[in-house]
């Protein structure tokens, strides 16, 4: 089954300007991918 990056991300005007989030949170896609860029790893959320 492909992955279905719309169901994560969202885009709302009212919400870090426009931006691409992680959806349902104010955490930008741009500020994710620069984390990674500078050697964070991506985990599994240990909830």
């Amino acid at each position: 089954m492909p992955f279905n990056y719309h169901d994560r991300i969202s885009r709302n005007p009212r919400v870090a300007g426009g931006d691409a989030v992680i959806a349902g949170t104010r955490v930008t896609l741009r500020a994710v991918l620069a984390s990674v860029v500078e050697g964070a790893t991506v985990g599994r959320d240990p909830r």
